[in-house]
């Protein structure tokens, strides 16, 4: 694929690479094997939103996993085994529908939420 690079200042070849970063994740460093696209020509990193966004979602996922948090998809798994909307399971939550909406979409939930949506994931409770 073809895209401007600014510093060869044209259109250029671009390759795909792997390097480790670091991204602010709630105040915490996360590390990651992230996905960049660089000129084939001069090696400038070209910025792709499509791997930016998924290189964000890795450093998302790397904190859920080290903090024991619940994914998105594992979120509306739980709502889902309810028959639920997102209204309804925010009601019975104490938050505002957007919150959930919010999870589900990938932001990170606290660890008080967290705990909450997962008490509510046994039907017992």
């Amino acid at each position: 694929m073809k895209k401007y690079c600014p510093q060869c200042d044209k259109e250029q070849e671009l390759t795909r690479i792997t390097k480790v970063e670091t991204y602010p994740v709630k105040g915490e460093n996360i590390t990651i094997t992230a996905n960049v696209q660089v000129c084939s020509c001069c090696e400038t990193e070209i910025w792709d939103s499509e791997l930016d966004d998924d290189n964000l979602r890795k450093a998302y996922n790397k904190y859920r996993e080290k903090h024991d948090l619940l994914t998105p998809d594992q979120i509306k798994q739980i709502r889902n085994q309810y028959g639920l909307s997102q209204g309804s399971f925010a009601k019975i939550l104490g938050v505002g529908e957007k919150t959930i909406t919010r999870y589900e979409n990938g932001s990170i939930q606290d660890e008080a939420q967290n705990n909450l949506i997962l008490l509510v994931s046994d039907p017992l409770n």
